[in-house]
């Protein structure tokens, strides 16, 4: 197709212009009006939630798709205009010398195109728009078939998924008029949280210091969480990975353990974590985080005191949408 079509006002003069008929033995006379372009459609709708994958440096390719056709058949070459009514887009910045649209401050962004195919071999028209104001458009006097094309880039930096919404529409304006709507999504692929290993080692404690306090040698750690797509919510999640039925706050000694009479324990934000706790973390920043932690012992009355080795193994699960 060639690309013929410029964004912009375009409009095109007409001069109107009056001729004498002399009419002889009548005394009337009419005609008969028809569209020199008639759609098939009045109008399609465009309504997507569109899945894209999160891409850190700005204007990168995510997605490309196409609305529905509107076939006109044209009985004489016809000016028309596109007149858009896209209130839910904002102009960002041109990409590739196109101008391109955000849903929100931290959407992806969508560069919104039209083409029409002529079915009489003629090379057609082919063109981004300029969603702030009319452009000229053309059909040739043919069976024509018009359609939208959007393709969907990064921003660079954060995007969080966008709810479809209505985001308005495209008219067509010639002798038959129709319109082009259009309901726009993101939701994020392929992407995942991932949680890296923590091995927390505990200092030696005393018996006699243990028996005093109940509590001892604590020791601050982090699980480093790495998730590719910012603003994404995460809730974390904690089991005993010895007994995955155990609900208490102290974890079931691994194998390998020696001691008696201790357990261990881990803590978040100073307060005991129960396995099988759920919890809400944060939303993702799409750089590595650090989730702090804290591992101490904890004397079990219930058992007599013999030195030795405890070991405690714990699962950290990463919920996120």
């Amino acid at each position: 197709m060639a690309s013929t079509f410029h964004p912009g006002a375009i409009m095109y003069g007409v001069t109107h212009f009056a001729r004498a008929v002399t009419l002889a033995g009548l005394t009337s006379f009419g005609f008969t009006a028809h569209a020199a372009c008639v759609p098939d459609v009045p109008s399609v709708t465009y309504a997507q939630t569109v899945p894209v994958r999160f891409v850190h440096e700005p204007d990168v390719l995510l997605h490309t798709a196409s609305a529905p056709i509107i076939t006109y058949q044209c009985d004489s070459n016809e000016d028309a205009i596109l007149r858009p009514r896209l209130m839910g887009l904002t102009y960002v910045r041109n990409i590739n010398f196109e101008p391109a649209y955000e849903l929100s401050p931290d959407s992806p962004l969508v560069v919104l195109s039209f083409w029409n195919e002529p079915d009489n071999g003629s090379e057609g028209l082919e063109g981004v728009i300029d969603a702030m104001r009319d452009s000229s458009w053309y059909f040739e006097a043919a069976g024509n078939r018009m359609q939208a094309t959007l393709r969907f880039y990064s921003r660079g930096g954060p995007m969080r998924p966008q709810t479809r919404r209505p985001l308005g529409s495209v008219q067509v304006l010639g002798s038959g008029s129709a319109e082009f709507h259009f309901e726009l999504g993101y939701e994020f692929q392929g992407t995942t949280c991932a949680l890296m290993d923590a091995s927390p080692v505990l200092d030696p404690i005393s018996a006699d210091a243990l028996d005093a306090t109940g509590t001892g040698g604590a020791k601050d750690f982090t699980v480093q969480m790495d998730c590719g797509v910012p603003g994404r919510p995460v809730s974390l999640e904690i089991h005993d990975a010895t007994d995955r039925s155990n609900m208490s706050d102290i974890l079931v000694p691994a194998a390998g353990s020696s001691a008696q009479g201790v357990g261990l324990q881990v803590l978040h934000n100073g307060l005991p974590l129960p396995m099988g706790r759920v919890w809400a973390h944060t939303d993702s920043t799409g750089a590595s985080e650090r989730i702090p932690f804290t591992a101490r012992y904890i004397r079990l009355p219930s058992e007599p005191l013999l030195a030795g080795e405890i070991i405690g193994q714990a699962v950290l699960v990463a919920n996120y949408y």
